[in-house]
């Protein structure tokens, strides 16, 4: 974005906890797990339609001994953020669950992944 003269519109940091071995009293914690990704996104501001234009993923992984199999993970969570952000939806109405199967979840599917990795 920078390079085309345009600004981020938002940043957000995240510092997290200090670590220390599990054997010195260290605590297991979600963000031991390094990585961090941005979205492109072109929205309607009428229709309120989300277009995923580009997602940049990085992850420190240390060596990969299976490189396919980590892209597949990356790109596994990119979608699952994708769908949660975008697509998935918990209904609850009058106390009564109206997502009780996942045909009704609107979970991101292969056809929405061919799109998004390539």
């Amino acid at each position: 974005m920078r390079s085309e003269g345009r600004p981020p519109r938002a940043l957000y940091e995240y510092w997290a906890p200090a670590t220390q071995p599990l054997d010195e009293g260290g605590n297991m914690h979600f963000a031991f797990s390094f990585a961090t990704q941005a979205a492109e996104v072109e929205v309607n501001t009428k229709t309120g339609e989300v277009r995923v234009l580009q997602v940049i993923a990085a992850n420190d992984v240390g060596r990969a001994l299976n490189p396919l199999g980590l892209q597949g993970q990356v790109e596994g969570g990119v979608m699952m953020g994708l769908g949660n952000a975008l697509t998935e939806e918990f209904i609850v109405e009058e106390g009564k669950v109206v997502t009780d199967r996942l045909a009704r979840y609107r979970m991101p599917s292969i056809a929405h992944t061919q799109k998004l990795c390539r």
